[in-house]
């Protein structure tokens, strides 16, 4: 079987269970199996679900999914850094 990845953001569905979102992070292991992370949509609560990962051979790509702009990736940046409540002693 030809190796082949999918591209992070991409929307899938899981062939099995039917859930869906997107390709958030990828896993690669040393025995050649692939795992990729999927991030459901917001629900109708206006809650995040938790997502799920899942072989790559149980995934199928629904939509093109969302690409971010190269200036809003590698992590927070320009955070203020506040109290919330938590101190160390």
């Amino acid at each position: 079987m030809p190796k082949y990845s999918l591209k992070l953001g991409r929307e899938v569905e899981d062939v099995i269970t039917g859930f869906k979102g997107f390709v958030i992070s990828k896993t690669e292991f040393i025995t050649g199996c692939d795992r990729y992370e999927v991030q459901p949509r917001i629900d109708k609560d206006g809650m995040i679900p938790a997502s799920e990962n899942f072989d790559k051979e149980q995934l199928k790509v629904i939509g093109k999914g969302i690409t971010l702009p190269l200036d809003e990736l590698g992590g927070p940046r320009n955070i203020s850094r506040k109290k919330v409540g938590a101190t160390r002693r």
